[in-house]
C-alpha cells in the first residue's frame, strides 16, 4: 500500500495565496509553494523549514541554536 502523506488534515498546496490564508486554521498540516514572501511573517504559518529558491537558502525558522 502506498504510503499517504496528504489527506483531509494534511494538504499539498503548489500555490497558496492570501485569499487561501484560512488553510492555516484547517488544516493540522500542510506542504505549499508560494511566491509572496508575506507568508514567512504570519505567526500562524508555523513554517518548520523554509526552502527559498530565489537565493538558494534552507531556513529552519523555528529551532533556536544554543
Amino acid at each position: 500500500m502506498p504510503l499517504q502523506i496528504f489527506n483531509s488534515e494534511t494538504q499539498l498546496i503548489p500555490l497558496l495565496t492570501l485569499t487561501d490564508i484560512e488553510v492555516f486554521d484547517k488544516c493540522k498540516g500542510f506542504l505549499a509553494g508560494t511566491t509572496n514572501p508575506l507568508f514567512l511573517n504570519f505567526q500562524k504559518a508555523r513554517a518548520d523549514i523554509v526552502i527559498n529558491l530565489d537565493n538558494d537558502r534552507i531556513d529552519f525558522p523555528g529551532e533556536k541554536l544554543s
